[in-house]
C-alpha cells in the first residue's frame, strides 16, 4: 500500500458525537428512569465512556490515534 495522506475528517466530529451520545444517553436515563422503570439507570454506565472518548480525542491529534 502507497504511503499517502489519507482523509479521516476532523478531530472536531469524533469530539462532538461522542459527548453528544453521552448527553443523550444522560438525559433518556433521566427521563426513562423517572418515567418508565428504574432498571432505564442503567443507562447512566455508558455515559462516562463517552463523554472521556470525547476529551481524549480533544485532547490528542487524530494522527496519533490512527498510528497507535
Amino acid at each position: 500500500m502507497e504511503d499517502k495522506n489519507l482523509n479521516y475528517s476532523g478531530v472536531t466530529w469524533h469530539v462532538f458525537i461522542n459527548f453528544l451520545l453521552g448527553i443523550i444517553l444522560f438525559a433518556i436515563a433521566i427521563y426513562g428512569g423517572l418515567t418508565f422503570h428504574p432498571i432505564i439507570y442503567l443507562l447512566f454506565l455508558p455515559v462516562p465512556y463517552f463523554v472521556l472518548k470525547a476529551i481524549k480525542w480533544r485532547g490528542g491529534g487524530l494522527r496519533g490515534k490512527i498510528e497507535d
